[in-house]
């Protein structure tokens, strides 16, 4: 299972790459040498995934905190059926909530 999941975290780091990677090449830094450079560009990575580790332990304990199993299932469909309501609404350009004695 680990396994698995360090594939997907390496999958996930895709978004990081376009979106930290292109603020870390903004990102104020000395770029009179390539050792501090190296140095800022850490310090400013690891300052990010260990904010992503402390928020995802937060979250992940209160997380834990609550038994969802049972509502997630029924929250799944519910929302999953508004999304495809939404797209069908957006696909075929009308809205399937108007009342039909809404007179114009």
């Amino acid at each position: 299972m680990f396994l698995y999941l360090f594939i997907l975290g390496l999958g996930g780091s895709l978004h990081c790459v376009g979106m930290c990677g292109s603020l870390s090449l903004i990102a104020p830094m000395n770029r009179n040498s390539m050792l501090s450079m190296a140095k800022e560009m850490a310090m400013y990575h690891s300052g990010r995934i260990l904010t992503y580790i402390i928020l995802g332990a937060i979250i992940g304990s209160v997380g834990h905190l609550f038994e969802f199993n049972q509502i997630q299932s029924y929250l799944c469909i519910a929302f999953g059926t508004l999304l495809l309501l939404y797209g069908l609404n957006k696909f075929f350009g009308t809205s399937l909530f108007k009342a039909s004695y809404v007179q114009n």
